[in-house]
């Protein structure tokens, strides 16, 4: 018993420092995700985007490009959330993602939410 505890103490002492040595911040998580996005890997895009978000949620590209790697990994109900956030955001302002509506659209089809689709288009279609 006293040498599993002197394991466990022992291996404390060596890893519990190596995560503090390796702090990673909105920016870094952020640059993870773009990498990983360029390659295709659009499933942990969406990790590293989401967890970006978890430390600051107010970059709207990166909400952006989160909804995008959701969209492009079939994870369309968070695409669809995130994609109106962005749209909401960029409403009564020169519109950073003018295309966000029409993604919203698509995964609202996606979804089989048709009616909701066909409205999004329809504002979209109109605006550009």
């Amino acid at each position: 018993m006293k040498i599993n505890n002197l394991l466990i103490g022992a291996v404390a002492l060596f890893v519990l420092p190596l995560g503090n040595s390796f702090p990673q911040n909105a920016k870094s998580l952020a640059k993870s995700g773009d990498l990983a996005f360029k390659e295709g890997d659009f499933y942990n895009a969406a990790y590293f985007y989401k967890r970006s978000l978890g430390i600051d949620s107010s970059k709207l590209d990166v909400v952006y490009l989160y909804a995008e790697a959701c969209r492009l990994s079939n994870n369309y109900k968070t695409a669809e959330r995130y994609y109106k956030k962005v749209f909401d955001a960029d409403r009564g302002q020169v519109q950073m993602f003018p295309q966000s509506q029409f993604w919203m659209g698509m995964v609202k089809k996606d979804q089989g939410k048709y009616a909701d689709a066909k409205k999004m288009f329809k504002q979209y279609s109109g605006k550009h």
